[in-house]
């Protein structure tokens, strides 16, 4: 009995609350024509930091969009802050959005408003994938796939030609589009700080199905050829989720690596440079990935590999730093 009770005074507290925001919107309507438009459109965006800007001239005229503003919040049903980068933004709870959902419903009007919110949208989020319009991007993509999600296709009884379906296709591409740019950000930046930062090797190791096979191949590789570095083991942990296949090729890779820096070192302990020189040119791409690019970087070599590791050897052999990078890239200590 006493949960029916307070069952029945949350339901009537719940429709105390929708009455009150009916008489706001209905109070602020007659304040101020365009307030109803406005509160229309902003139910189909995100509830919070709508740019005032996305409301243009071309939907509504200025002194008209702010009485519109000025009833809504006055009345309580919008919030308008204006922040450090200059511009105002609304905010609409979602119980208001909910509740004028409901209202357009029950007038048959939730087509139109959102294929005009639909519109804003289309019109306002920019096409180009330039650096200078990704924060006006990131604003805007929240409104954006709330609005994909619940917008139409096409107004039913009105022949568009369809004109809405692709404005709303126009729209999706821009954001897609965005999205893969910041996918690719995010990855670029994980690329880069995957030795030092844990969580950029958790975004490669997540993202690795993204990546060409051979550039996967390599990552793994090196994964496993760097085993004491502690920020590469997640890329480390997705090996026994790859194919039998792949997990062979990758171990035979790492064994034959082994097994040429085992054989350098020896040589290196009898001072046998020149052989090791030989050995490299012949067999570098089977050396370490680590070791081949620190061997690459301290000889000079052209990435058109118009000249070989032995050449180069050869070429600068007369200088001490010849054989020291050697010494010190087999870990054997200098004499």
């Amino acid at each position: 009995m006493h949960d029916n009770a307070e069952h029945q005074a949350i339901r009537n507290k719940h429709i105390s609350v929708s009455d009150a925001i009916s008489l706001s919107i209905d109070r602020a309507i007659k304040s101020a024509a365009g307030a109803e438009m406005v509160l229309a459109v902003l139910a189909f965006m995100a509830p919070d930091r709508i740019p005032v800007e996305l409301l243009h001239e071309d939907f509504m005229k200025s002194f008209e969009r702010s009485d519109a503003i000025a009833a809504l919040c006055e009345n309580s049903l919008v919030t308008l802050a204006r922040e450090q980068d200059g511009r105002s933004y609304l905010g609409m709870d979602q119980q208001v959005q909910r509740l004028m959902h409901a209202r357009l419903q029950t007038c048959g009007a939730v087509t139109e408003a959102a294929a005009v919110a639909t519109l804003l949208l289309a019109f306002g989020f920019p096409a180009t994938g330039d650096r200078g319009n990704w924060p006006t991007r990131s604003q805007l993509l929240p409104h954006a796939l709330a609005v994909l999600e619940r917008s139409p296709d096409m107004i039913p009884g009105f022949d568009d030609n369809g004109w809405l379906a692709y404005r709303k296709h126009q729209l999706r591409h821009h954001v897609d589009r965005y999205r893969q740019q910041l996918n690719d950000a995010e990855l670029s930046r994980a690329l880069m700080d995957r030795h030092c930062d844990l969580r950029a090797s958790e975004i490669v190791a997540r993202k690795i199905h993204q990546f060409r096979p051979d550039v996967k191949r390599q990552l793994v590789r090196e994964a496993f050829e760097l085993s004491g570095n502690r920020h590469l083991q997640p890329i480390r942990d997705i090996f026994p989720l790859q194919s039998a296949a792949f997990q062979k090729e990758i171990s035979v890779v790492i064994d034959r690596g082994c097994e040429l820096m085992k054989i350098c070192r020896e040589l290196m302990a009898q001072h046998a440079t020149e052989q090791i020189s030989k050995l490299v040119s012949e067999r570098l791409d089977q050396f370490p990935l680590h070791l081949q690019n620190q061997l690459q970087r301290a000889y000079g070599l052209p990435s058109d590999k118009s000249e070989s590791f032995f050449d180069r050897y050869r070429r600068v052999q007369s200088e001490s730093k010849a054989r020291s990078e050697l010494r010190r890239l087999f870990s054997i200590p200098q004499p």
